[in-house]
């Protein structure tokens, strides 16, 4: 078992977010995304307004409203995608919808999707050294969202994953000849053997009254996903969303504008600020025996030093119909506030993430920007604290990360521009006392080649056995520069270009190498077509890209290729 110390800073500085189905490198009782704060999931909180969406997210529940106030609508967190209610993404379809009678009702949400890759010219880390290979598989995922409901006031939601980005294939070699190999195995894009089917979150909402209350193992998400994210779904450009932000957690969220409204039996409309507070169990251990536990004979249950435990604070504003150039005219804006904290490590977390989203006429804006400020003596990069080698106690660090992403465009007749910008801070030594590294959240998809492969590779190769280094796909250690234009010629056929420029932020030695000419990564090339038809149920795409790699991609020993290309055809369907 891995020490809960080391949970800390996976899940609070060092580990992206990964797929429930896969153990965090740094820490076993916390899923590496628990460093993902309020869980003010766009689809799944309970307490919150989308802010660019004019119905609630399919996921929350739409709270009853009372004579004393109007509850929390079912989400504060807006879409990580553009902000425009016409996006030109297609709404999802609505699922299934069955009320059982005595104010009993039941819905069915979710998707099945596979996606085929090939990949020419990739740089793998191999027994040998990096060589240059190419990539040729399919991945698939099942989810189902059943939801029990009592009318408006009481709801019961899971989700239910099978075969969680598994490969096909026998994989495991459950056939001792690949040739007659009959039945497929559960391995995932990561070589690990994972469960067929497995329940990854289930909570419960509540009606209170004066909010609403949330408690169980739930999705979280927020702002444009930039640091937290549930993970699923169909909206970004390239790409889709791999990996969950899951919480044990106890969540409030209420509207005190809207409540002093009603006290004060005013005629206006609820104003749509919403307040969230948070508590999450991170993790309950005993490390004290070297992270051995041993059940029911160690005490693992009994309050220790080395628990885990954070609380969230949260402020969200989210406007629609403003109609101050039209009617769909929206602005969302929010801030919250994460500390995090272990006795046991000296550690201290403070995690600050605002952002803001704004729709006039056919334009739109969007920025998200995190800092992630404390110490710790739970990094396990770090040399032990004592002349003891197998001390879990580390030198005591202290954290400096920041991220932030923008995104601006326009509407235009059947055709949307964006620019995008974004930047992840990178450390040029992470094995000294100031840590300034952490990859952002990978559901953020960047292009198809750069960010998702190839230093998704760069990072498992140059960190090995420090899982919580990798970046699972996400932005890191790196600024960008991305354009996009997307048409659509008919209703449901999307066509999309674009070109992504990035540059490296540190050169650490491990993923970039102290000895490359420049700080230019690469530059790249992608084009999806994707259609969306019967009635919304039923999608398909190919997608393509190109990465020239850039002098800070090179040098020596990593023998990288001058390009990196891929080819992706990909189906689902959504109830």
């Amino acid at each position: 078992m891995r020490t809960p110390l080391a949970c800390l800073l996976a899940a609070a500085l060092l580990a992206p977010v990964r797929s429930g189905a896969q153990e965090p490198a740094f820490a076993t009782p916390a899923p590496e995304d628990e460093l993902e704060e309020p869980d003010f999931d766009e689809e799944d909180d309970p307490a919150i307004v989308d802010e660019d969406e004019a119905e609630p997210a399919e996921a929350g529940p739409v709270e009853e409203p009372t004579d004393e106030a109007e509850p929390p609508p079912a989400a504060l967190s807006p879409s990580k995608g553009s902000p425009a209610p016409d996006e030109a993404e297609p709404a999802p379809a609505d699922g299934i919808h069955v009320e059982l009678g005595l104010g009993m009702s039941f819905s069915l949400d979710g998707y099945y999707r596979a996606r085929y890759l090939h990949v020419g010219d990739f740089n793998q880390l191999r027994p040998m050294g990096w060589k240059h290979r190419k990539l040729d598989y399919f991945v698939q995922r099942l989810r189902l969202e059943p939801a029990l409901a009592y009318k408006d006031l009481v709801k019961l939601e899971m989700w239910i994953h099978a075969l969680d980005n598994v490969v096909w294939g026998d994989n495991a070699g459950l056939s001792s000849v690949g040739l007659f190999a009959g039945n497929p195995s559960s391995t995932n894009q990561e070589g690990d053997d994972v469960p067929s089917i497995a329940l990854p979150a289930v909570w419960v909402e509540i009606n209170v009254v004066l909010g609403v209350l949330r408690a169980g193992r739930m999705p979280s998400d927020w702002g444009l996903g930039l640091l937290t994210d549930g993970g699923g779904g169909f909206d970004d450009d390239f790409g889709w969303n791999d990996v969950m932000s899951i919480s044990d957690r106890v969540m409030f969220a209420t509207m005190p504008v809207a409540i002093a409204q009603t006290i004060a039996k005013s005629d206006a409309d609820p104003f749509p600020l919403y307040l969230v507070v948070a508590y999450d169990k991170l993790v309950t251990d005993d490390t004290a025996i070297g992270g051995a536990r041993i059940p029911y004979l160690s005490n693992w249950l009994g309050t220790y030093e080395d628990d885990v435990d954070s609380f969230t604070a949260a402020l969200a504003y989210g406007g629609e119909d403003l109609n101050w150039l039209g009617a769909s005219d929206s602005l969302g804006a929010g801030f919250y506030y994460v500390q995090r904290w272990q006795n046991a490590t000296n550690s201290r977390i403070h995690i600050y993430d605002w952002y803001l989203k704004l729709h006039l006429g056919p334009a739109f804006a969007e920025y998200e920007h995190y800092l992630l400020k404390g110490h710790s003596q739970a990094i396990p990069l770090l040399p032990s604290a004592t002349d003891d080698p197998d001390d879990w106690l580390r030198e005591r660090a202290e954290a400096d990360i920041s991220a932030w992403i923008a995104r601006v465009g326009i509407d235009v007749w059947k055709m949307r521009f964006k620019l995008e910008a974004g930047y992840a801070s990178g450390d040029a030594t992470a094995t000294d006392e100031k840590f300034e590294v952490r990859p952002a959240n990978p559901n953020v998809r960047i292009g198809l080649v750069l960010f998702p492969l190839v230093l998704a590779e760069r990072t498992r190769g140059g960190w090995a056995d420090q899982e919580g280094m990798w970046s699972g796909g996400g932005l890191y250690n790196a600024w960008f520069f991305m354009q996009t234009v997307r048409y659509e010629p008919l209703d449901g056929l999307e066509i999309i270009l674009a070109f992504l420029q990035a540059w490296r932020d540190e050169a650490d030695g491990a993923v970039i190498s102290s000895f490359a000419d420049g700080k230019f990564l690469g530059f790249e090339t992608d084009l999806a077509v994707k259609y969306h038809f019967h009635e919304g149920h039923a999608h398909i795409g190919v997608e393509g890209g190109v990465l020239h790699a850039g002098d800070a991609l090179k040098g020596p020993g990593f023998n990288t290729p001058d390009n990196t290309w891929t080819v992706q055809v990909w189906t689902a369907f959504t109830p």
